[in-house]
């Protein structure tokens, strides 16, 4: 496979300006002399980095962290539920 002209980051570059302009992408296509389906081939490759390095920071939070958020939420769970409980003997009365 031969190697892109194009940078990563003219790669990026090149697909935020369709974003941010109100151009089709055949227009941005001429522009910059690359067919469409490279331009969608850009777009996937772009898009799946970003999403690998979202999905790398979750999984670099440790599971105590998450363990102990889940606490505080039951905890607070248990208390909404025990107001709701208060309020409906006090509208039952």
């Amino acid at each position: 496979m031969r190697e892109s002209k194009f940078t990563k980051q003219e790669k990026v570059q090149i697909l935020e300006e369709k974003e941010n302009n109100d151009i089709t992408i055949k227009e941005v296509c001429d522009k910059h002399g690359i067919s469409i389906s490279t331009y969608y081939v850009w777009q996937r490759e772009i898009y799946s980095e970003e999403n690998k390095q979202l999905n790398l920071n979750r999984s670099q939070t440790p599971k105590s962290e998450l363990e102990s958020e889940n606490t505080n939420l039951k905890m607070l769970y248990i208390r909404l539920s025990e107001h709701n409980y208060e309020l409906s003997k006090l509208l039952i009365k």
